[in-house]
């Protein structure tokens, strides 16, 4: 119950539409690289039905670039929207969230927060995880990449090329449309629970080592100012 509030009120401040609104704010160009990967492989797709391979090659050759520098450029603005100094730029109003709603203020206090988090990541790992999933996931690849493109391989060979060429057609789709699912669910996944609870124990350290850090710097303050020589008055 305790971490299903403690989600609900991480969200309410780095959920999703905040994140997103913040790095449109940082970097109005991601809304271009949006569109892009949205749209692309509906045109790789239609070309590859269309028949126009070399066509097909040359979009998915752009698509591929373009998400790169893209994402080179998108990582290279929010680095530089982040002001100098900002270790604790997140962490400001996440502190006061952990202070105000329950009570968490204490460097001990995080150390078992983070615990608990960790705890409740291996329970929830533990129980999503199906017995013999991997011997299924071998077994489906190995039909689908043996068996299908062997025979697909095998229509070709004996002048079958229509159906050959229909069935690599059909495959190279399926693996369109699952690079297109694939990347929905790592973007569903990452503003997932799991991926909150990453992210909340990430900042409980990341909050420690900045109270650290400040707490050195006092103390250099005050170690400075204890031996500055004193000034001798001349009669």
């Amino acid at each position: 119950m305790f971490i299903f509030e403690l989600l609900i009120e991480y969200k309410k401040l780095f959920g999703f539409k905040n994140v997103f609104l913040r790095n449109i704010k940082a970097n109005k160009l991601i809304i271009l690289y949006l569109t892009f990967s949205l749209f692309f492989p509906i045109i790789i797709v239609y070309l590859l039905y269309m028949n126009l391979y070399i066509w097909m090659g040359v979009t998915a050759l752009l698509y591929f670039v373009i998400l790169f520098f893209g994402g080179v450029q998108h990582k290279a603005k929010m680095v530089k929207s982040i002001p100098e100094n900002s270790i604790g730029l997140d962490l400001i109003p996440f502190r006061k969230m952990l202070k105000d709603k329950f009570s968490i203020e204490t460097e001990e206090q995080l150390l078992l927060l983070d615990e608990v988090i960790k705890k409740e990541m291996e329970i929830t790992e533990y129980n999503s995880k199906y017995p013999l999933i991997e011997v299924i996931r071998q077994l489906l690849v190995a039909i689908l990449v043996t068996g299908i493109l062997s025979y697909a391989f095998f229509e070709i060979r004996d002048g079958h090329k229509e159906v050959g060429t229909t069935i690599l057609t059909v495959y190279i789709i399926c693996i369109g449309i699952l690079i297109t699912i694939s990347g929905l669910i790592k973007q569903i996944r990452d503003f997932g629970s799991i991926s909150y609870l990453h992210e909340i124990s990430y900042k409980i350290n990341l909050s420690i080592l900045n109270d650290s850090i400040n707490i050195n710097k006092e103390q250099d303050n005050m170690n400075s100012n204890s031996f500055k020589p004193r000034k001798t008055r001349h009669k």
